[in-house]
């Protein structure tokens, strides 16, 4: 069924879906809504959803550093009800082939050290881990720094 949900691109006029997802999928560390605009309007930024009928049902967001620093995926979240259907995934690749794209050779995450199901999905993916980050998030959990190589 993943299959079927079309994958875009976010605009502004997408900001308060993607903030509903923010709020029903992190508890901390969430994006703002003043953060959210500049992220979708003048950041240097892509940010890809899945859509069914008029709702956002998730969304992958990464930071375009310049080159030849690597690029950073700073988000992504898939409302409760649809996960287990590959969206992370889908977003996910389709974010690092735009990556690939505009020349990236690299992309990296933080991810808390406590969330393990998640640095699974990232290892699937074919995220190593980088670094270890004490007193990463802003509750004092460590983090752990991840990076995939965007081969041909």
């Amino acid at each position: 069924m993943s299959a079927l949900i079309p994958l875009d691109r976010a605009t502004l006029s997408d900001k308060q879906d993607l903030l509903t997802i923010e709020a029903r999928c992190f508890s901390t560390d969430k994006i703002s809504p003043r953060q959210m605009h500049y992220l979708l309007s003048q950041a240097k930024a892509t940010t890809h959803l899945a859509r069914v009928g008029e709702q956002v049902v998730g969304y992958g967001m990464c930071l375009l550093p310049a080159l030849p620093r690597p690029a950073r995926l700073y988000s992504l979240a898939v409302l409760p009800d649809w996960r287990g259907q590959q969206l992370a995934r889908r977003l996910s690749q389709s974010l690092f082939a735009e990556l690939h794209c505009l020349g990236y050779s690299r992309c990296r995450l933080e991810v808390r050290r406590g969330q393990t199901a998640v640095q699974n999905f990232y290892l699937s993916m074919g995220f190593g881990l980088l670094d270890e980050l004490p007193a990463y998030y802003h509750d004092r959990e460590d983090g752990l720094r991840m990076e995939l190589m965007l081969n041909d």
